[in-house]
């Protein structure tokens, strides 16, 4: 049993309405361009790789994950929302660790997130063999997938776990606390750095040393050394301008929002739901309240005396100023009474030309 290797596991958000199905097409080789001469993948090795769970294709696996998720009624979902969260284990060449055994157990252990796994594939071609898993944060009708990945304690809490399930029986060890170094031992390094690559030009044929260099370089932003090189500062993408003939004709679906500050059909939820409908009934407000099916229906609402019975009754939207704190329940966070009535007043100067038409009205009469 090898002892002396450390675990490496990363998990990562995917974002994007597309991500999953282009995550996909990297995880199953179905990019031709990624399988060039210059890429750090090997096409001889790719029948190597292997898929322990989910289908064989992009396609299939992004049409499962839009089933799940209109199955669960979440869509459409915001623009910046976690559609799916990337878990990598990775192995060191040559590790004598029995590679696909590990990554099985890998698998099994990814119940950890409680979610639906929608696909697991091992890349045996290229530096390192390591494992995807691709889970979708699909958990009681909602996308959790900033929560599920959480905060660092969170993250310690996986990485301790794995070891404690998988690492630890295949002799993998715990990677010791980042430290903080100088800058000196920092400016140390690097001429430690440049001597290595200086007498050792290959090393950077080395594909784990380049991916390593490029890390640092893509933290520090090395401007100094394009200048050297001279080498020009990449433009960052431009966004597309838009008219303004096609900003008021684009076409976008008017959206109903469910507050959910309130208790919604007894449960308590987090996020905001967003549902497309075609047309709205009523009039938005700062207070959200489920909306009535139909116009005929709240109408009959508005004209009953019924007073709800509890936190469960359905509500039509209320403007804020129709409301006082004592139909609030701070310890429960949600309405518990019907607001009262909108008393309507009439001001001084409506009720003097009512007075005088009534009075002209009379003598029209008489």
């Amino acid at each position: 049993m090898v002892d002396n290797h450390v675990q490496f596991l990363k998990i990562k958000k995917l974002t994007g309405s597309n991500i999953i199905a282009i995550a996909h097409r990297h995880n199953l080789r179905e990019i031709q361009a990624e399988r060039g001469a210059d890429s750090h993948i090997n096409p001889l090795k790719t029948c190597l790789n292997v898929v322990l769970r989910g289908a064989g294709n992009a396609a299939d696996i992004a049409a499962e994950a839009v089933r799940l998720m209109q199955a669960a009624d979440v869509l459409p979902l915001r623009k910046n929302a976690v559609m799916a969260l990337e878990v990598v284990i990775s192995l060191p060449p040559d590790s004598g660790i029995d590679e696909k055994a590990l990554f099985e157990k890998s698998v099994e252990w990814a119940s950890f997130f409680e979610v639906q796994i929608l696909s697991a594939i091992i890349h045996n071609d290229e530096a390192s063999p390591h494992i995807h898993i691709i889970l979708l944060p699909l958990f009681d009708g909602r996308m959790i997938g900033h929560r599920l990945m959480g905060n660092r304690q969170r993250l310690q809490a996986m990485q301790a776990d794995f070891h404690a399930s998988v690492g630890q029986a295949f002799g993998l060890a715990r990677q010791a606390p980042v430290k903080r170094y100088s800058a000196v031992v920092r400016r140390n390094a690097a001429d430690a750095i440049v001597h290595a690559l200086q007498k050792n030009q290959k090393k950077l044929d080395d594909p784990a040393i380049r991916d390593a260099l490029r890390d640092c370089l893509t933290e520090t932003m090395a401007l100094n050394l394009m200048t050297l090189l001279n080498l020009e500062l990449p433009e960052p993408a431009t966004p597309k301008k838009k008219t303004f003939a096609g900003i008021m004709t684009q076409n976008k679906p008017e959206r109903k929002i469910r507050n959910t500050i309130a208790n919604i059909s007894g449960k308590n939820t987090i996020a905001f739901t967003p549902e497309i409908t075609p047309e709205k009934v009523q009039t938005l407000s700062c207070v959200a309240f489920p909306i009535l099916s139909t116009l005929p229906a709240a109408q009959n609402k508005l004209n009953s005396e019924h007073q709800p019975d509890g936190p469960d009754d359905d509500y039509i939207r209320t403007h804020d100023d129709e409301l006082t704190t004592g139909h609030w329940d701070e310890q429960r966070g949600e309405w518990i009474t019907s607001p009262p009535p909108r008393k309507r007043t009439t001001s001084p100067a409506m009720a003097q030309a009512s007075a005088h038409i009534a009075r002209w009205q009379s003598g029209a009469m008489a």
